[in-house]
């Protein structure tokens, strides 16, 4: 596959884009699967993607999301990615299906041992989106 550098003249055109590419892998997936698995990391970049994409008219019940960066802090916090996307993807209800990373585990390493045995079990994700910082960073 060859990378497409796709440009848009601001934020809020990027984020219909991504928007579209994020719903047509979506119900594709739907289509030829039944079900759907989308990575999603947090941040301020795509945070307003999923707030759209929580409106969308989709079968939550068949579409699952995957935290796929974290901070080793409680869901709660304000740096927490999994709180940020909980709070963004909140409009789907009672069906959103978001599988995290933090878990239960009270230090680093078994938290990271645990998330690897998580997504371990998944299959292939459809679709994985990362942001980026204001200074660049992925």
């Amino acid at each position: 596959m060859t990378p497409v550098l796709r440009t848009h003249p601001d934020r809020q055109r990027l984020c219909a884009a991504v928007l579209g590419v994020m719903h047509d892998t979506i119900t594709g997936a739907l289509a030829s699967r039944g079900e759907a698995l989308v990575g999603l990391s947090g941040g301020s970049t795509p945070i307003p993607v999923y707030r759209a994409l929580a409106s969308a008219q989709l079968p939550w019940d068949r579409v699952r999301f995957l935290v796929i960066d974290e901070r080793f802090v409680s869901t709660d916090e304000a740096d927490s990615n999994e709180g940020q996307l909980r709070r963004a993807l909140a409009p789907v209800g009672p069906t959103l299906q978001l599988i995290g990373l933090r878990g239960e585990a009270e230090e680093p390493v078994a938290a990271a041992a645990a998330a690897n045995a998580v997504v371990a079990a998944l299959p292939r994700p459809d679709l994985l989106l990362l942001g980026m910082g204001e200074d660049g960073h992925i």
